[in-house]
């Protein structure tokens, strides 16, 4: 049927590789995006044989982000993330840029944000706490932040999320 189309069916060994990588996958999809990211690459290499030109320096701006993602309470800038990644802060610009679609201090904000959405699922925590866990010493200061990225306030989103889970 396939060469009626002119399709050709080639053997492919690695179907048991790709089943696996797939679930991991849709497992992490609620997960942390540095592994969905790294997984989807995995992924594109395995289907097209393909592997894309990592750069150590490359490599330290994710190997950094994963770490950032790990300690978001920390009090992170452009200029500790730069010298912990032996980069200077114009290189990792430029990295981050070419890796996240934007800048490293904007994606500091989006790992806080979306790790904040992830907290406010459950009422166990309160929004200072949840600030002081992000890194924010102010809670109006995180609360600004977060009605700016989400488009409401902490607590409207929670109170969102929870009806959700409850219909």
């Amino acid at each position: 049927m396939f060469a009626d189309l002119g399709q050709k069916v080639l053997p492919f060994n690695g179907c048991e590789r790709m089943w696996a990588l797939m679930t991991l996958l849709y497992a992490e999809i609620g997960g942390r995006s540095s592994y969905r990211k790294l997984l989807v690459s995995e992924v594109c290499r395995l289907i097209t044989g393909y592997e894309s030109q990592t750069t150590d320096s490359t490599v330290r701006v994710q190997a950094l982000f994963a770490q950032i993602e790990s300690q978001l309470h920390l009090p992170w800038s452009v200029k500790s993330m730069a010298h912990k990644a032996f980069l200077s802060e114009e290189q990792l610009a430029r990295i981050c840029k070419q890796l996240y679609g934007v800048s490293p201090r904007t994606r500091l904000i989006n790992l806080r944000m979306e790790k904040a959405c992830d907290l406010l699922e459950n009422n166990d925590w309160s929004v200072s706490m949840i600030a002081e866990r992000l890194g924010y010493r102010d809670p109006f200061n995180f609360t600004h932040r977060f009605t700016k990225q989400v488009g409401c306030s902490p607590s409207a989103y929670r109170k969102r999320m929870l009806e959700k889970s409850t219909h």
